[in-house]
């Protein structure tokens, strides 16, 4: 009879044994630690906690950041004897506040601010409309300000809420146009209420300050900023959005809805925006459907800072394109 030995397994072969079990433990550690991570950081920049998005500054160390909210609040006290307060509720059910300012004419704006920002921040963008005689709505986006709701939900309930806003302006204020100012996230707001079967018949046009092509790009780009693990952590977050409120980024990303906006369209870019790159603008514009669509770009100023840093060539750029189409 023979006996077979088996031989015991050598060091190599105990070493490589060891390096496989850490190798495959590490990556479940880190995958759960990024999972971790994606849920902080979701937490901290898209959902709404108490004493958040509120009236104050957004980064009040930021000195540009703080003059344009110092001069919305100047905006307001000069402005408030034309000014009431507005209250609607969304087709889900929650209070949206505004504050709309009636410089007597047809024609209003609604100014769409983007993440983080409440209405006393919109007043900042409000002084070229108001000295064309056409009205102002700067209004509390869902979860911010003294609007309802805690979440985000990256331009399509938001949008939704533009077109309940432009129905009230309709219905109440006697308004027949209307003109979407848009800075960063409210891009796609404005895009998302003015496309689609539903889309208001009185929405004149958009004006859209760095929008960005998808959320993705740009909250990528806001990750590499904070040095974080991008290629991984950007879409275990664009999942969590999807998880939380049932959105997928896609879906409304501005790049897939302006092939279908036909309206009128004046686009400012910045040549140093770090978050919505200029090759990425310029393929924005580029696809975007409207036969009137026009891009200026700026030289100073980064993501938001445009109009704080380039005051005259905004201004002048609105009024005329808003002056030659409304």
């Amino acid at each position: 009879m023979i006996y077979t030995v088996m031989a015991l397994p050598s060091g190599v072969t105990i070493a490589l044994l060891i390096a496989a079990l850490l190798l495959f433990f590490g990556a479940v550690f880190s995958f759960f630690f990024l999972l971790y991570v994606a849920k902080r950081v979701y937490d901290g920049t898209l959902v709404r906690e108490e004493g958040k998005w509120g009236y104050e500054c957004s980064c009040p160390d930021d000195p540009e950041q703080m003059k344009m909210w110092n001069e919305g609040v100047l905006w307001y006290e000069e402005n408030r004897g034309v000014m009431r307060e507005v209250d609607i509720t969304s087709v889900d059910g929650l209070h949206l506040h505004g504050e709309y300012y009636d410089f007597g004419g047809e024609c209003a704006v609604i100014i769409l601010p983007g993440r983080c920002e409440c209405l006393r921040y919109s007043c900042y963008f409000a002084k070229p409309y108001g000295e064309m005689g056409i009205n102002v709505l700067c209004i509390d986006t869902r979860s911010h300000g003294k609007s309802d709701g805690k979440f985000s939900t990256i331009g399509k309930m938001e949008g939704e809420d533009v077109r309940s806003w432009v129905s009230f302006l309709e219905r109440e204020m006697g308004v027949s146009k209307v003109w979407l100012h848009a800075i960063c996230l409210g891009g796609a707001a404005a895009f998302y209420s003015a496309v689609g079967k539903d889309a208001p018949a009185a929405i004149k046009g958009i004006v859209a300050e760095g929008p960005y092509v998808t959320f993705r790009e740009t909250y990528k780009q806001h990750l590499i900023q904070m040095k974080k693990p991008h290629i991984v952590l950007v879409d275990l977050i664009m999942a969590r959005i999807k998880k939380e409120t049932g959105v997928d980024y896609k879906t409304v990303a501005p790049i897939k809805l302006c092939r279908e906006y036909g309206g009128h369209i004046l686009y400012i870019f910045g040549e140093r925006d770090q978050f919505s790159l200029p090759p990425m603008s310029e393929k924005l514009y580029r696809e975007t459907l409207s036969k009137t669509k026009r891009i200026v770009w700026l030289p100073r100023g980064g993501h938001s800072h445009l109009r704080v840093n380039n005051t005259e060539e905004y201004d002048k750029a609105i009024k005329e394109y808003v002056g030659e189409h409304r």
